[in-house]
Protein backbone atom coordinates (compact mmCIF):
# COMPACT_ATOMS: atom_id res chain seq x y z
CA UNK A 1 0.00 0.00 0.00
CA UNK A 2 1.38 3.40 -0.97
CA UNK A 3 2.21 5.88 1.71
CA UNK A 4 3.50 9.41 1.80
CA UNK A 5 7.13 10.05 2.57
CA UNK A 6 9.10 13.27 2.77
CA UNK A 7 12.58 13.81 1.39
CA UNK A 8 14.94 16.69 2.10
CA UNK A 9 17.06 17.54 -0.94
CA UNK A 10 20.00 19.92 -0.93
CA UNK A 11 22.95 20.98 -3.10
CA UNK A 12 25.85 23.38 -2.73
CA UNK A 13 28.18 22.46 -5.61
CA UNK A 14 27.74 23.27 -9.30
CA UNK A 15 24.38 24.35 -10.67
CA UNK A 16 22.53 23.80 -7.42
CA UNK A 17 19.02 24.33 -8.77
CA UNK A 18 19.59 22.00 -11.71
CA UNK A 19 21.04 19.40 -9.35
CA UNK A 20 17.89 19.53 -7.21
CA UNK A 21 15.50 19.36 -10.17
CA UNK A 22 17.54 16.55 -11.74
CA UNK A 23 17.33 14.52 -8.54
CA UNK A 24 13.56 15.00 -8.35
CA UNK A 25 13.19 13.97 -12.01
CA UNK A 26 15.38 10.90 -11.44
CA UNK A 27 13.14 9.85 -8.55
CA UNK A 28 9.93 10.57 -10.45
CA UNK A 29 10.80 8.37 -13.45
CA UNK A 30 10.82 5.32 -11.23
CA UNK A 31 7.57 3.39 -11.46
CA UNK A 32 7.33 2.85 -7.71
CA UNK A 33 7.91 6.52 -6.83
CA UNK A 34 5.38 9.29 -7.49
CA UNK A 35 6.33 12.89 -6.73
CA UNK A 36 3.22 14.49 -5.21
CA UNK A 37 4.54 17.99 -4.64
CA UNK A 38 7.69 19.97 -4.10
CA UNK A 39 8.17 22.86 -1.70
CA UNK A 40 9.83 26.12 -2.64
CA UNK A 41 13.61 26.16 -2.79
CA UNK A 42 15.46 28.01 -0.03
CA UNK A 43 19.06 29.20 0.12
CA UNK A 44 20.72 28.51 3.45
CA UNK A 45 24.10 28.82 5.09
CA UNK A 46 25.94 25.54 5.66
CA UNK A 47 25.78 23.92 9.07
CA UNK A 48 28.76 22.49 10.98
CA UNK A 49 31.42 22.86 8.23
CA UNK A 50 31.01 26.59 7.57
CA UNK A 51 33.85 26.91 5.04
CA UNK A 52 31.80 25.94 2.00
CA UNK A 53 29.23 27.45 -0.39
CA UNK A 54 25.62 28.09 0.58
CA UNK A 55 23.03 25.39 0.00
CA UNK A 56 19.80 25.32 -1.91
CA UNK A 57 17.26 23.09 -0.13
CA UNK A 58 13.74 21.82 -0.63
CA UNK A 59 11.37 19.17 0.66
CA UNK A 60 9.61 16.73 -1.66
CA UNK A 61 6.47 14.76 -0.85
CA UNK A 62 6.42 11.33 -2.50
CA UNK A 63 4.05 8.36 -2.63
CA UNK A 64 5.71 4.96 -2.70
CA UNK A 65 5.28 1.30 -1.82
CA UNK A 66 9.00 0.94 -1.15
CA UNK A 67 10.23 0.01 2.29
CA UNK A 68 12.51 2.60 3.91
CA UNK A 69 15.69 0.57 3.36
CA UNK A 70 14.92 0.19 -0.34
CA UNK A 71 14.00 3.87 -0.63
CA UNK A 72 17.37 4.72 0.94
CA UNK A 73 19.10 2.67 -1.79
CA UNK A 74 17.07 4.52 -4.44
CA UNK A 75 18.08 7.89 -2.97
CA UNK A 76 21.73 6.87 -2.77
CA UNK A 77 21.59 5.66 -6.38
CA UNK A 78 20.31 9.06 -7.51
CA UNK A 79 23.05 10.80 -5.50
CA UNK A 80 25.68 8.58 -7.14
CA UNK A 81 24.21 9.15 -10.62
CA UNK A 82 24.43 12.92 -10.11
CA UNK A 83 28.06 12.77 -9.01
CA UNK A 84 28.12 12.43 -5.24
CA UNK A 85 30.99 10.12 -4.27
CA UNK A 86 30.14 6.89 -2.47
CA UNK A 87 32.77 7.54 0.20
CA UNK A 88 31.94 11.09 1.24
CA UNK A 89 32.56 12.85 4.50
CA UNK A 90 29.63 14.00 6.58
CA UNK A 91 28.92 17.74 6.24
CA UNK A 92 31.25 18.21 3.26
CA UNK A 93 30.12 20.15 0.18
CA UNK A 94 27.95 18.05 -2.10
CA UNK A 95 26.46 18.02 -5.58
CA UNK A 96 23.31 16.50 -4.12
CA UNK A 97 22.11 15.23 -0.77
CA UNK A 98 18.83 13.34 -0.39
CA UNK A 99 17.63 12.56 3.13
CA UNK A 100 14.55 10.58 4.06
CA UNK A 101 12.88 12.87 6.59
CA UNK A 102 9.74 10.93 7.47
CA UNK A 103 7.43 8.11 6.43
CA UNK A 104 3.71 8.47 6.96
CA UNK A 105 3.39 5.34 9.13
CA UNK A 106 6.91 4.06 9.82
CA UNK A 107 9.66 4.70 12.31
CA UNK A 108 13.09 3.13 11.95
CA UNK A 109 16.25 3.17 14.04
CA UNK A 110 19.12 1.48 12.21
CA UNK A 111 22.81 2.40 12.06
CA UNK A 112 22.48 3.80 8.54
CA UNK A 113 18.85 4.99 8.62
CA UNK A 114 16.74 6.76 11.21
CA UNK A 115 13.15 7.76 10.47
CA UNK A 116 12.03 10.32 11.34
CA UNK A 117 15.34 12.03 10.57
CA UNK A 118 17.06 12.78 13.91
CA UNK A 119 18.01 16.36 12.94
CA UNK A 120 14.59 17.23 11.57
CA UNK A 121 13.60 19.83 14.15
CA UNK A 122 17.05 21.44 14.20
CA UNK A 123 17.08 22.33 10.51
CA UNK A 124 15.07 25.35 9.45
CA UNK A 125 15.82 24.57 5.81
CA UNK A 126 13.75 21.42 6.25
CA UNK A 127 10.97 22.82 8.40
CA UNK A 128 10.40 26.05 6.45
CA UNK A 129 9.65 24.42 3.09
CA UNK A 130 7.78 21.54 4.71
Amino acid sequence: MSELIYLGIGSNIGDRETNIFSSIAALDVREEVVVVRTASIYETDPLYNLDQPKFLNTVVEIKTDLDPEVMLQVCQGVELMLGRPINHQKNDPRVIDIDILAYETKSIDLNNLKIPHPDLIARKFVLVPW
